[in-house]
């Protein structure tokens, strides 16, 4: 009976293997087609910018790409509409925690027939989220609050201005230079009615609950940040009296915002960095997505195979070989296409590169699996007396 709950469950595992290899195709070339898109804008922004002396209007300067560095302001004064939180600056936000149960799940095989046993474990941690606990194996047991009695907030200026410019609400929304606000003893004192005598400050926090020391499941701690106004190096376009955002031809719109004092050429090589980062990070997500979904789409193969003796395991490892094999073809054939899409001239050699890696792959295999060990027939190998 448990050989057929084991062997249900890897069939339950095609199906949820093939989604996930069919949202991997669109994925990986929307991931591809994203970062040729953007290194192409960059590169053209870093052609075309012109830093100037300052945050100076000028008319020769319309429309075109400029970077200069200035001091970015506002008379903004931004409140928050539940706590005694009111400054001039730039962006206000509040951050709300809870206590709370977590559970984790381990997945490990046991037995003889090798079947999975999933099992759970529990503990408290503070979270930025509201975790449903109603959905926990043990819900009885570990139960968390039905909500936070407070909202996540965040609000910026409108008004900003660096110099002569009046700053677009994209680069408004750019700035993220956040400090924690330090609360004192005189903040508990301007608390609503009914919150303050359950209040107390600890660190960065205004802590509602028992002891901060030995927290409790439902006890919230509140923390307030602030962007105050600073130097700040920028790269856009002059709209009028306004820095707005550069539409290059490559597709994509260029608003940069780096604290501090920042060359041009440092700005662009950082941003294709993180283009490049952001890159690979997705193309191996999507690649290891790729991997388990062929992994279970062959887990019924691999399931039997572990009832079969010795030629068994060279089964399983041949079904890894072909998901690592398919996984390297059509993932690389799906970046390959996507560039010859975008780039044909690398497109190309990239996709020849695939079949020469697919042809290596599965000749491996190939050989892999020709050398693993045949059982003897029973009358075999057994000398005469």
């Amino acid at each position: 009976m448990a050989g057929i709950r084991g062997l249900g469950k890897a069939i339950v595992g095609v199906f949820i293997g093939l989604l996930l290899v069919m949202i991997c195709f669109p994925l990986i070339f929307w991931n591809e087609g994203r970062a040729i898109t953007t290194a192409q804008s960059l590169q053209e922004g870093a052609d075309a910018v012109v830093s100037i002396d300052g945050p100076n209007v000028e008319p020769d300067q319309e429309g075109e790409l400029i970077h200069f560095t200035g001091e970015v302001d506002t008379d903004d004064r931004l409140a928050d509409p539940e706590f005694p939180m009111e400054h001039r600056v730039l962006a206000l936000q509040r951050s709300v925690e809870m206590y709370q149960w977590h559970e984790e799940s381990d997945q490990r095989r046991s037995g003889t027939d090798g079947e999975r046993e999933r099992s759970y474990s529990y503990h408290t941690d503070w979270s930025t989220t509201e975790i449903d606990s109603s959905r926990f194996q043990d819900s009885a047991r570990y139960r968390n609050p039905g909500g936070f009695p407070y909202d996540q907030f965040e609000a910026r200026a409108s008004d900003v201005t660096v110099g002569d410019f009046q700053l677009s609400q994209t680069f408004i929304n750019e700035l993220d230079d956040f400090s924690t606000v330090a609360l004192d003893e005189s903040f508990l004192g301007d608390l609503p009615d009914g919150l303050s005598s359950n209040a107390q400050i600890v660190g960065p926090h205004l802590y509602l609950g028992g002891d901060p020391n030995s927290p409790e499941v439902g006890d919230v701690r509140i923390s307030f940040s602030v962007i105050q106004p600073d130097t700040a190096s920028l790269i856009g376009a002059q709209q009028n009296s306004t820095l707005v955002s550069y539409s290059t031809d490559a597709g994509r719109d260029l608003a940069m915002v780096s604290a501090g004092h920042h060359s041009a050429d440092e700005m662009f090589e950082d941003a294709i960095a993180e283009n490049v980062a952001i890159t690979w990070g997705l193309r191996f997500g999507g690649l290891i997505m790729m991997f388990i979904g062929f992994s279970l789409i062959f887990g019924p193969i691999d399931y039997v195979a572990r009832f079969v003796p010795v030629v068994g395991r060279f089964i399983s490892a041949a079904s890894g070989m072909v998901a690592g094999g398919l996984t390297m073809i059509l993932g690389g054939s799906t970046i390959a296409v996507a560039w010859l899409f975008y780039r044909p001239l690398i497109g190309i050699p990239l996709l020849m590169f695939v079949f020469l890696v697919t042809f290596a792959l599965f000749s491996l295999a190939y050989l892999k699996f020709a050398k693993a060990p045949k059982e003897m027939p029973a009358d075999e190998g057994m000398g005469t007396v």
